[in-house]
């Protein structure tokens, strides 16, 4: 019962969203902030959910990259583990330090913030 009730929570959590939201291939970084800063458990969750897995898709585009023998987008350390709470740590510190980036689709947000902060030497 737990669990149907989080379901609902977070499927009118993403109804509110894109309903709220003009029709665009990809949620912004202020759509993303919205949710973070969401009181409902649920979607607060769904933000880093979505923060999270942007960044593993660009993890894994870089790591083909990387097999491709092409440069890669960002060099995050071979040892370092990343986890949903420190990607949703790197969004908020870009969305911080260059608040104007709010209307930009979150990947873009991603791939520039990871790139700043852990470049290519």
């Amino acid at each position: 019962m737990k669990m149907l009730k989080r379901n609902i929570a977070l499927a009118g959590a993403t109804c509110a969203l894109l309903a709220a939201t003009p029709l665009r291939a990809e949620i912004s970084g202020e759509n993303v902030q919205q949710l973070l800063s969401s009181k409902n458990e649920s979607t607060r969750t769904l933000g880093m959910s979505v923060i999270y897995s942007t960044f593993n898709g660009l993890f894994w585009a870089n790591v083909q990259l990387g097999n491709d023998s092409n440069a890669l987008l960002f060099c995050q350390p071979v040892k370092l583990a990343m986890s949903a709470e420190q990607s949703v740590v790197i969004f908020e510190q870009k969305m911080k330090d260059n608040p104007k980036m709010a209307s930009y689709p979150l990947g873009m947000i991603m791939l520039i913030a990871l790139k700043e902060t852990f470049p290519c030497e």
